[in-house]
């Protein structure tokens, strides 16, 4: 069971879980009508992805919840940030061109789920299995 008052993720995924449900819709159907992967939506459900812009679009017009998704979704995506990272990741999202120079791991952005996974354990070891999920979804995302 998701806690809403854990963070703007899991208050966003409560409300999209409980206006889902309310329409009557099951994972797959919403997914169905949101032309994304049921699977897509699960991971987000579970707070493994943290949702984008256009998920809140297109959430607000399947379930007429008039801009909610939408007004969410910034706060999520921000306050799922770590602080040092906040500046790069707001100048990241903008950029036209970004150049760097990675000697040893694939630049985060390039990263696949495993081996963003993997990176993550590795260099940050004393994460718990929860933290490397959110960093995981957060690079995703980006």
């Amino acid at each position: 069971m998701i806690d809403p008052a854990a963070s703007p993720l899991s208050f966003f995924v409560s409300e999209m879980i409980r206006m889902r449900t309310a329409a009557g819709l099951s994972q797959p159907a919403l997914a169905k009508r949101l032309n994304y992967s049921a699977s897509q939506i699960a991971k987000i459900e579970t707070c493994q992805r943290i949702p984008k812009s256009d998920l809140a679009l297109r959430l607000d017009e399947v379930l007429g919840t008039d801009g909610l998704f939408a007004r969410l979704q910034p706060l999520v995506e921000r306050s799922s940030v770590l602080p040092w990272f906040r500046d790069l990741f707001d100048l990241e999202g903008t950029a036209s061109q970004i150049r760097t120079y990675e000697s040893y791991l694939i630049p985060g952005i390039l990263q696949t789920e495993a081996y963003a996974r993997a990176a993550l354990g590795a260099v940050r070891p004393a994460l718990s299995a929860e933290e490397v999920e959110q960093a995981v979804a957060l690079r995703l995302t980006r």
